[in-house]
C-alpha cells in the first residue's frame, strides 16, 4: 500500500455513479476535485471563495460549488464542511498504516533476537557509553552565518503551495490547449518563471495563495479566449503568460472592461484590421486596390497602436 495518502484516491466507481448520475460534466469535474482535495487536506473550508477555487470555478460559477456543498458535504460544529464517506475511508485507511507499521516494528525485533549472539550487547545498550578521549580536544570555533539582506528563503509552506499550485494551473493549462503534458514538460525554466510571478502575485495579494491561483487561471483562460493565439499557435507557457510581471499583468488584465489592455483605441484598430483582411482572404483580393491599401493602413495603425515583442505578440 502506498505510504503517501496524497498519491491514491479510493474510489467505488458503483457508489459514485449512483449517487451522481444527474450531475453534468462540469459538475463531476468540480466534485472529484473536491473529494481529491478533501482526501489530501481534510474537511473543506466554509468559504465560497476558496472552495470555487478548489474547484477551478469562475466567478460565475460559483453557484455549482454552492450546490454541491448542500448536496455532498455538511457544515458541522468546527466550521468546516464534512463528508461521512470520505471521513470513513480516511479512518480506515489510518488503521492499516498502523497495523502494517506495528507489523514492521514486531518483525524487525523478532529478526533481531533471532540473528543477535546471545552475548553481544544491543546498538541501544552498546551507545550508553562512549570511549574515553585521552586528551581534551578543543571545541571548533562556531562559523558566522550569514544572511543577504533581500535573499530570505520563503517558509517551507509557502514553497509547497507554490508548487502545488503552479503544478496545478501547468495541468489546467495543457488541457486548456490540448498539450500532451509528456512531450510539452514542467521543465526547470518554465517553474522558475511562474515561481517569479507567483511570489510578486503574492505580495501584491497581501499573501493570499487562493488570491494567486485565481489570477493564475484567469490568465490562461484569457489566452484560450483569443481565436487568434490559439489559431496561431501563439500559446507558449513561458512567452505568453510568465515570461515577465508585466507579461503576466497584460495577459490578466486583457479582458478589463471589454477592451484590449483598457485601451479602446487598440482593440478597435485591431478589429478593423482582422476584419478588413478576412474580407479580402473571402473575395481572393490578396494584393493591390483600395483593400491592399487599407489593410497595409491597417497593419501600420495596428502595429503602432500594440506594439510589437521578439518572443510574444503584441498583445
Amino acid at each position: 500500500m502506498p505510504s503517501k495518502v496524497d498519491i491514491w484516491l479510493p474510489l467505488s466507481i458503483g457508489d459514485y455513479l449512483a449517487d451522481t448520475g444527474h450531475l453534468t460534466t462540469t459538475q463531476h469535474g468540480a466534485y472529484l476535485l473536491l473529494l481529491m482535495h478533501y482526501w489530501r487536506r481534510g474537511p473543506l473550508p466554509n468559504n465560497i471563495e476558496k472552495v470555487a477555487s478548489i474547484c477551478k470555478l469562475q466567478q460565475d460559477a460559483w453557484s455549482i460549488a454552492q450546490a454541491l456543498l448542500d448536496e455532498f458535504f455538511e457544515l458541522r460544529d468546527d466550521g468546516k464542511y464534512h463528508q461521512g464517506r470520505a471521513d470513513r475511508e480516511l479512518e480506515k485507511w489510518q488503521g492499516k498504516r498502523l497495523k502494517a507499521q506495528e507489523k514492521a516494528k514486531s518483525a524487525a525485533e523478532a529478526r533481531w533476537k533471532k540473528d543477535a549472539p546471545s552475548n553481544a550487547p544491543s546498538n541501544q545498550q552498546a551507545m550508553l557509553s562512549s570511549c574515553p578521549l585521552p586528551l581534551p580536544l578543543p571545541l571548533p570555533l562556531p562559523l558566522p552565518v550569514t544572511t543577504p539582506k533581500d535573499s530570505s528563503p520563503p517558509a517551507p509552506r509557502v514553497e509547497t503551495r507554490e508548487r502545488e499550485i503552479i503544478e496545478s494551473i501547468f495541468g489546467f493549462y495543457c488541457e486548456k490547449f490540448g498539450k500532451n503534458p509528456k512531450k510539452y514538460q514542467l521543465t526547470e525554466e518554465r517553474r522558475k518563471k511562474a515561481g517569479l510571478r507567483f511570489r510578486e502575485r503574492l505580495k501584491a495579494n497581501d499573501g493570499n495563495e487562493a488570491a494567486v491561483e485565481t489570477e493564475f487561471s484567469q490568465a490562461v483562460e484569457n489566452l484560450a479566449a483569443s481565436d487568434y493565439h490559439v489559431s496561431g499557435g501563439y500559446t507558449d507557457w513561458l512567452a505568453q503568460i510568465f515570461k515577465s510581471q508585466e507579461e503576466f499583468e497584460k495577459r490578466l488584465n486583457w479582458k478589463n472592461g471589454g477592451k484590449l489592455n483598457g485601451n479602446g483605441k487598440q482593440k478597435s484598430v485591431l478589429d478593423n484590421f482582422l476584419r478588413q483582411r478576412a474580407e479580402d482572404e473571402a473575395t481572393g483580393n490578396s494584393g493591390g486596390g483600395a483593400a491592399r491599401d487599407s489593410r497595409q493602413a491597417g497593419e501600420s495603425e495596428a502595429g503602432d497602436a500594440v506594439g510589437a515583442d521578439a518572443d510574444a505578440l503584441p498583445f
